[in-house]
């Protein structure tokens, strides 16, 4: 009798994976594709990786640029160090009858500004600050000079006795 309920189960279990054909759908909602990340040196993307699926999904895991797939529970966040450059990041996923979903792929870019354009910028922008303030100085100091000038008194205009 033990027997036979196993194999009846069996044979269930196997018709119903039989059943089941139709792949999983999964969609990849963040990141979106053709994103730009700007950011300054020495830092840090942080990433949320949200998707959604209408299946059972049993395994789900992503890759960046190809590299080995990193195996998820749901929607995830992961690290990625600033260097500049597009990342590729396909998602996969299959169901418990063994189905894979269509990879979805998107992709990103990173700009990451350089330490080489502050070092460049920087002291330009002294210079700039230092010929700004001489500018300010010489222009107070002449109209000082040019007030000064009128409330002297000129000798071609002043009448009274001279001693």
């Amino acid at each position: 009798m033990l027997i036979t309920i196993l194999s009846l189960s069996l044979l269930i279990t196997q018709f119903v994976q039989a059943q089941n054909n139709t792949p999983p759908a999964i969609f990849i909602l963040s990141p979106t594709n053709g994103t730009v990340l700007e950011l300054g040196p020495r830092q840090m993307v942080i990433l949320n990786l949200t998707y959604e699926t209408k299946d059972t999904i049993s395994w789900a895991g992503y890759s960046i640029n190809g590299a080995e797939n990193v195996t998820i529970m749901g929607n995830t966040t992961f690290y990625d160090l600033a260097d500049s450059g597009y990342r590729n990041l396909t998602l996969y996923a299959n169901d418990t009858a063994g189905n894979w979903a269509a990879p979805q792929t998107v992709t990103w870019r990173i700009d990451v500004y350089s330490d080489e354009l502050l070092f460049f910028y920087a002291p330009l922008l002294v210079v700039i600050a230092i010929f700004v303030v001489i500018a300010i100085v010489v222009v107070v100091y002449f109209r000082r000079n040019e007030k000064n000038k009128l409330s002297e008194p000129n000798s071609s205009n002043f009448k009274g006795s001279h001693v």
